[in-house]
């Protein structure tokens, strides 16, 4: 029975339209010709020399599709492929190989593949076809984003508490809309480095500390009922503010 393409587990793009991407190809030149051609367009990509290096990987992060080389030494893309579907990575494949016959674009396609291209394929023709994949396979996003009091407008960038703007800098803008549509979730500092800044963890960098720090008092001031509160050796986590019930025997005036 053919397999059923799923939603990719990575939820939403990025604003500004970069994605998350993963290069399975053992042609080392190739392969990074690829990347610094992504990469260029503002897109963060990690490159995979083999199939199981490239399973290893989409088993450890989320991405909004993978590429993958069909014509591997260690591991054949088609098992590639089934691997990542029997272990439930619901992630867009773009598929590349060699051979045009119907015969091998069926069992791509059925073995888990979202689309199929025939080498040679130019870079710009591989990042279009990455950008169609992810389209058809996030759904909406949405216009606004609330929790509690707060209403964060990710098309406009503003940011609303009980329907009056306040101000944030696009920084802080990105790193509350990090928290608000991850509600509930503990995000890490490497995390947030690299979803907001784009950069790699740096274990003496302060940075996000700083601005969430920034972040919390203008949320304060605004009169927000949420909280973003670290969580010890993990990171921070959105929260509503729990309001503090009076003790047996206090004077509520």
């Amino acid at each position: 029975m053919p397999w059923r393409p799923r939603a990719a587990p990575h939820k939403e793009l990025a604003t500004h339209g970069s994605m998350r991407l993963l290069i399975i190809e053992e042609d080392a030149a190739l392969g990074r010709s690829l990347q610094s051609s992504l990469r260029g367009e503002g897109h963060q990509v990690d490159l995979a020399g083999s199939g199981h290096e490239g399973l290893a990987r989409a088993a450890q992060r989320a991405y909004d599709v993978i590429l993958l080389d069909l014509l591997l030494r260690d591991l054949h893309g088609f098992d590639v492929l089934t691997r990542l579907r029997q272990n439930g990575v619901g992630t867009p494949v773009l598929a590349v190989g060699a051979q045009s016959g119907p015969a091998h674009v069926v069992r791509a396609l059925d073995g888990g593949a979202d689309e199929y291209v025939i080498k040679p394929v130019s870079a710009p023709e591989i990042s279009a076809r990455l950008r169609a994949l992810v389209r058809r396979a996030m759904p909406p996003l949405p216009v606004l984003l609330a929790f509690e009091n707060l209403t964060l407008n990710i098309v406009t960038h503003q940011a609303f508490v009980d329907d009056r703007p306040f101000r944030l800098t696009p920084k802080e803008f990105s790193l509350l809309h990090q928290f608000m549509r991850r509600q509930g979730e503990t995000l890490s500092r490497a995390d947030l480095l690299e979803q907001v800044w784009e950069m790699r963890f740096d274990p003496g960098s302060n940075l996000v500390d700083v601005h969430v720090s920034r972040l919390r008092s203008k949320l304060q001031q605004a009169g927000a009922t949420l909280l973003i509160e670290a969580v010890r050796g993990a990171g921070f986590v959105l929260s509503a503010r729990q309001e503090v019930e009076p003790e047996a025997g206090d004077v509520v005036v």
